[in-house]
């Protein structure tokens, strides 16, 4: 019985130990630009707010009320219409 166990801990520390030289695969990555369709007008970041500025301006506005502006934020997470 000793001698199976021998027999296989050799069995496996030759397996273990082979020399395989190992290629690194070198995969070329295609990147893909999605164009996105524009619609109405084109919005530049000239005299954009910070979105700490425009929440003080959300605090005085009373129901009903709107304003156009540009926001500078980090977008967090966005959901995706599934279709």
């Amino acid at each position: 019985m000793k001698n199976l166990f021998a027999l296989v801990f050799i069995l496996c520390a030759l397996v273990s130990c082979k020399n395989e030289t190992k290629t690194e695969e070198t995969s070329t990555e295609v990147k893909v630009e999605t164009t996105y369709k524009s619609f109405g007008e084109t919005i530049i970041p000239d005299d954009a707010i910070s979105a700490n500025s425009m929440a003080e301006h959300y605090k005085a506005m009373n129901a009903g009320d709107s304003i156009n502006s540009k926001i500078i934020a980090k977008v967090e997470e966005v959901c995706q219409a599934k279709g």
